[in-house]
């Protein structure tokens, strides 16, 4: 009985194998389309801030900030003035924004990013993702890495 258990064992397993083997002869990957997509900047991204499914910024390396009314369709980029990590974005509404990034550096804008202004501070550590989940009830002051952790 054991000896017969093992046969049909094997025999399962041989037929499987033969199966997967006969599938994947027949897949022919040349078939598979990849999906289009259009690389608006080489630099690393590290954040993204949305007020509504049409309004998009996004913010990266060496002070990169890029800005969306579209919904992603098109991209502008927007001049920081800066040259480092930019860890963090967030906006209260279309104009007024904040950036942050290493070094303590702090960037905020009035006119939805047209022009940033680097907010002065004695912060020298560095400023990073997930600043602004708890600084939301601050941002309305212009002293808000009085209130804020770091990373």
């Amino acid at each position: 009985m054991k000896l017969i258990y093992k046969m049909y064992l094997r025999l399962a397993w041989l037929l499987a194998i033969t199966v997967m083997m006969s599938a994947c002869e027949k897949f022919d990957r040349s078939k598979i389309a990849m999906p289009k997509m259009k690389f608006i900047t080489s630099e690393n991204l590290h954040s993204v801030a949305c007020l509504d499914t049409k309004k998009v910024w996004i913010s990266g390396n060496h002070g990169t900030i890029y800005f969306s009314a579209d919904g992603g369709e098109t991209w502008n980029k927007q001049e920081t003035g800066v040259d480092v990590l930019l860890g963090d974005i967030t906006f209260v509404n279309k104009d007024e924004g904040w950036a942050v990034g290493v070094a303590g550096t702090v960037l905020h804008t009035a006119d939805g990013g047209k022009t940033w202004q680097n907010q002065k501070n004695s912060i020298e550590k560095d400023l990073c993702q997930r600043f602004f989940s708890g600084c939301a009830e601050w941002l309305g002051s212009r002293r808000i890495w009085n209130y804020c952790t770091y990373c």
